[in-house]
């Protein structure tokens, strides 16, 4: 009996065409979920050894809202005016929309 290779779909076989399918699916679906480390770093980090100026630094990065799609930097005024000097940028040093230089 034929069993699948590990990361393929059930009914790809390495003699099976449908495998080359399985490789042409993207690469975050072919590599699946991660697992996160067992010892983050915020459980080991105390503030109370930091100097008063990273502390004061190191507890704002927490209270920083980083949106995660483009409608919702759109719904930012700082992050889409960020987001249009980025894009000025750009165009001025001639990347253009297409990534091209023109």
């Amino acid at each position: 009996m034929l069993t699948a290779s590990p990361g393929l779909p059930p009914t790809a076989t390495p003699g099976n065409p449908s495998t080359t399918l399985a490789n042409d699916l993207p690469i975050p679906l072919r590599k699946g979920k991660r697992s996160r480390t067992a010892h983050p770093l915020a459980n080991s980090l105390f503030y109370q050894y930091l100097c008063p100026k990273y502390r004061a630094f190191s507890m704002s990065l927490s209270s920083v809202s980083i949106p995660n799609t483009y409608c919702e930097t759109l719904r930012h005024p700082a992050w889409k005016m960020a987001l249009d000097e980025e894009m000025s940028a750009l165009i001025e040093g001639g990347m253009g929309a297409c990534g091209g230089t023109s």
